[in-house]
């Protein structure tokens, strides 16, 4: 099937095919197949300039070609050795597999710690790709332009003959100025002959095809010829009534030859003999074996070593952060510009303008190494006189390389405590005290507009305790409310915890309750004690009071905001309740009310207070 498809590809019929096969005489070289001449015909190799050959591996023929799908790949250019014979070495590394492809081609034995080769199953579908590319210098035989510049034709683009018939005169005849264009005079005096079609395409370096080189060479050769016969005459002026001047032309030609080589390109895709085709596929097991070229006796490894952002060092009052030991097992590695020589110190510093770029660490070990672990000591210095912090034999989990400076251990108390959500209509300041262990101890005033405490503090150590806190809210009435209640208990926050912390209110998770306090119409000025008790988290009770004086000719109305209990309605208590109307002062009983609404307004009369 395969030759009869080839002989329609060639349009060769079937027996004029078969005729060429049986006439092939194997004692005659390739002039056989040439065509017969009397001539004598000498066949030389084209001197290749250039060339170029990439090899490609794939797992299957179904993704050959797909540059997704490459296992391996190698791209050798080379220059021929010599133009005459067109010889040159090209040597096939395939990525350093070489070395498993010669030690066990040689009958090495197995890398230590290898598994065995695998079976030859695994390998029978994989897929090799040669492809060549060469460049040689094409000449164009008998390509050539002719100029010739005649007086005749200079003559036919100025003037032309005339003659018409008068009754008076009989015929009569003149010469006039036609103005034809020069681009006619171009046209008819240049003659480009080129051989072959062929070399009439664009070259790849180039931009004209070989037709408009020589038609560009011919029209400059004209301009030439006419300008050293005419001096006197420009080109422009030859449309003009100088024709006189024509008996100064003579007759004149010009030959070029285009012998200037063009670079072709051309691939030529000729697949190479394969052995299984040469050779009984049963046989084959007896002469080669599958092998590996993954397989390598050595481990490539690339470590990466990612730096804390310069911000986050100045803000931490760190001024840099080294790491003193790198290691691959027991190996140290190098950087990609000094291959030869091992990474000691790696150090980053805060000070300077620009981001900190990561570090990649290189190293190819022994097979041995192959289950090795990355480990690395580091040390933090600080800008503020804490001593520096040395944190060592730290290791990442088998087969992990990135060495993450982030999330190091920095040896910095670092939180940010938020008292945004306290009941601020309630309270007019917060007090915060804080401390770490026996290492740390600090105390913040806290108002609404100033409501986060933010704690950096290098200690030299690892942070490896809850931050502690005691908050003291100063109500805008009443006594301080502290949390924890107990004075000599702390709450704590997780060492964990990052962002913004909030801060436990010692009136837990409760509202903002706004009573309001009026005269009635008949009553002159009132006095009380107002108290407002409340159930705190942790089952305390605590009492809050306020003395409420109002006066209808100086301040009829005051306000008190408290908080809302979460689990029971708002309970007020009138103590030493006095009222006045004129003269006349009236002493009232206690009185406890609990009004139903959120914000309820009480109204002070002669007898009693009344809840709106």
């Amino acid at each position: 099937m395969a030759i009869e498809q080839y002989l329609k590809a060639l349009e060769i019929k079937d027996a004029e095919g078969r005729a060429l096969t049986h006439s092939f005489d194997a004692t005659r070289g390739s002039e056989q197949f040439r065509p017969a001449t009397k001539q004598k015909l000498d066949f030389l190799a084209v001197e290749l300039t250039k060339g170029a050959v990439t090899v490609q591996g794939f797992k299957s023929a179904k993704v050959a070609n797909d540059p997704l799908s490459v296992e391996f790949d190698g791209t050798f250019a080379t220059t021929p050795s010599g133009l005459s014979s067109n010889a040159a070495v090209v040597t096939f590394n395939l990525d350093q597999r070489n070395a498993t492809l010669m030690w066990q081609a040689m009958g090495g034995p197995p890398f230590a710690g290898l598994d065995a080769l695998p079976d030859r199953a695994e390998l029978t579908s994989s897929v090799i790709t040669v492809k060549y590319a060469v460049e040689f210098d094409g000449m164009l035989p008998g390509a050539e332009a002719i100029v010739t510049l005649r007086k005749e034709s200079v003559a036919k683009v100025l003037t032309e003959q005339k003659s018409s018939y008068s009754s008076w005169s009989g015929k009569r005849t003149w010469d006039e100025v036609v103005g034809k264009d020069y681009r006619t005079l171009a046209r008819d005096s240049m003659e480009v002959r080129i051989p072959s079609s062929q070399y009439s395409a664009v070259p790849p370096g180039g931009t004209k095809s070989v037709k408009d080189v020589l038609t560009d060479w011919a029209s400059a050769q004209l301009v030439s010829m006419l300008a050293a016969q005419l001096p006197d005459i420009k080109l422009s002026d030859l449309m003009t009534g100088k024709k006189d001047s024509i008996t100064q032309v003579q007759d004149q030609s010009r030959t070029y030859k285009l012998s200037t080589a063009i670079g072709v390109a051309r691939n030529p895709q000729g697949m190479l003999p394969k052995v299984n085709g040469l050779v009984q596929r049963d046989t084959l097991d007896n002469y080669f074996s599958t092998l590996d070229l993954n397989r390598v006796p050595w481990v490539d490894v690339t470590v990466t070593v990612n730096p804390l952002a310069r911000a986050r060092m100045k803000t931490n009052k760190i001024g840099a952060i080294a790491l003193t030991r790198l290691n691959f097992g027991s190996n140290r590695l190098r950087t990609a510009d000094n291959l030869k020589r091992d990474v000691t110190v790696l150090p980053f510093e805060a000070e300077g303008s620009g981001a900190l770029s990561q570090v990649q660490l290189l190293g190819q070990f022994g097979i041995k190494e192959k289950d090795a672990v990355v480990s690395y000591d580091y040390e933090v210095s600080y800008t503020d006189g804490t001593p520096t912090y040395r944190v060592d034999n730290n290791t990442l989990p088998q087969g992990k390389t990135n060495v993450d400076l982030s999330g190091a251990d920095l040896g910095v108390l670092q939180k940010t405590l938020d008292a945004q959500w306290l009941p601020w209509g309630l309270i007019s300041s917060a007090r915060l005290d804080v401390q770490y262990a026996d290492l740390y101890q600090s105390t913040f005033m806290l108002t609404k507009d100033n409501a986060k405490a933010e704690i950096v503090k290098p200690l030299g150590r690892k942070i490896d305790q809850n931050l502690q806190y005691r908050l003291t809210l100063n109500m805008t009435s009443g006594t301080p409310v502290a949390y924890p209640a107990a004075a000599d208990a702390w709450a704590e926050v997780n060492r964990e915890a990052t962002g913004l912390i909030p801060l436990r209110s010692p009136l837990g998770d409760a509202g903002l309750t706004e009573a309001i306090f009026n005269l009635d119409t008949d009553v002159t000025s009132a006095t009380s004690r107002v108290e407002y008790a409340m159930e705190l988290p942790g089952g305390i009770q605590r009492l809050f009071s306020k003395v409420i004086r109002l006066d209808a000719a100086k301040k009829a109305t005051d306000t008190w905001s408290v908080a809302t209990p979460v689990n029971a309605d708002a309970t007020f208590t009138f103590k030493k309740l006095k009222v006045r109307n004129g003269q006349a002062e009236q002493p009232l009983d206690d009185q406890i009310e609990t009004p139903r609404v959120t914000n309820p307004e009480f109204t002070f009369g002669m007898t009693k207070v009344e809840v709106l």
